[in-house]
C-alpha cells in the first residue's frame, strides 16, 4: 500500500509494523502525534476504537500491546503498539467482501 514508507523498513522515523495478514502496529507517540495534529483527544479515539474492537486490547488499562517483531538493523526484539487486526484494516479499505 502507498503507507508501507511509514512503517519498518521504509524510512528511518517509522510509526510502527507491519504483520501482512495478522496486525498493523502503531507506535503510540506517533498515533498521538497525529491525532493530536487533526484536533482530537488520543484517549478519546483510542476508547472509542477499543469499544468497536478496531483495535486489541492486553488488558482493561492499556490500549497497547507488545508484540515480537524483526527490524533492519537486528534480530528480533519486542515493541509496543496500538495493534489494529489485519481483518479490521481489511474491513475498511474495503477488501472484506463477506458484508
Amino acid at each position: 500500500s502507498g503507507c508501507d514508507g511509514y512503517f519498518y523498513g521504509g524510512g528511518s522515523d517509522p510509526y510502527g509494523y507491519i504483520m501482512r495478514g495478522a496486525w498493523i502496529g502503531i507506535f503510540r507517540d506517533k498515533f498521538a502525534e497525529v491525532i493530536k495534529k487533526e484536533g482530537y483527544s488520543e484517549n478519546a479515539v483510542l476508547r472509542a476504537w477499543a469499544e468497536r474492537e478496531w483495535i486489541k486490547k492486553e488488558d482493561d488499562r492499556h490500549y497497547t500491546c507488545v508484540r515480537k517483531i524483526r527490524t533492519d538493523s537486528a534480530g528480533p526484539v519486542y515493541k509496543r503498539f496500538i495493534i489494529i487486526p489485519w481483518d479490521v484494516y481489511r474491513k475498511f479499505m474495503g477488501e472484506d467482501k463477506d458484508d
